[in-house]
């Protein structure tokens, strides 16, 4: 579910601000659900 929430999250952030720091955001996620998993 975490993939599921953290695709949806990148969707929402990336709708919302579309603009250069969706790519930070995606970075962070990514790498916060790296260490979860």
């Amino acid at each position: 579910m975490n993939t599921l929430v953290s695709v949806i999250a990148g969707i929402v952030i990336g709708v919302i601000l579309d603009r250069p720091l969706t790519a930070m955001a995606k970075y962070l996620w990514s790498k916060i659900f790296s260490k979860t998993e």
